[in-house]
């Protein structure tokens, strides 16, 4: 049973997900331009296209904690908005009160053609990419997940 704290936390998260969502977008087209020098309109519904350009500026690089600050939300929206092009996933706020990620926001993408769904954190994926050792992948991060979403489709 949810906590008043945990009640209002979710309510409030819920509220702000319509413009959190609106500027996730905003927030992942900066990123692409500063990363790739491109403008993100004309490739949209082709987000693939910027992994290897995130993975050459950043897979090697040493991540410093300033570079965590600067990198983690841009990187955040941008996963976030990969799925959601990608895989067809949808914004939603975690409302299992026992969950690590209760009242945070994640993405949803169905699996399969049934109902079945799998919630993603973008945060947590972020993090895990910014923190982990170089070299590091982002596309074979992003590739693991479509594989598990998809089944054994063929993938990139």
């Amino acid at each position: 049973m949810p906590t008043d704290e945990q009640i209002a936390l979710l309510a409030k998260r819920r509220a702000e997900l319509p413009t959190w969502a609106t500027d996730s977008v905003t927030i992942a087209d900066d990123f692409i331009r500063m990363v790739c020098a491109a403008d993100p309109t004309p490739y949209l519904a082709d987000y693939d296209r910027f992994v290897p350009a995130i993975d050459e500026m950043v897979g090697s690089q040493a991540i410093t904690p300033d570079d965590m600050g600067r990198m983690r939300t841009p990187l955040f929206c941008f996963i976030a908005e990969y799925l959601v092009r990608t895989l067809a996933g949808t914004w939603v706020v975690d409302d299992v009160a026992d969950s690590q990620y209760f009242a945070q926001y994640m993405i949803e993408v169905p699996l399969g053609s049934g109902p079945d769904v799998l919630r993603l954190s973008p945060y947590h994926l972020a993090q895990g990419y910014l923190t982990s050792p170089a070299p590091r992948s982002l596309a074979t991060a992003l590739r693991a997940i479509v594989k598990r979403v998809k089944g054994d489709a063929d993938i990139n």
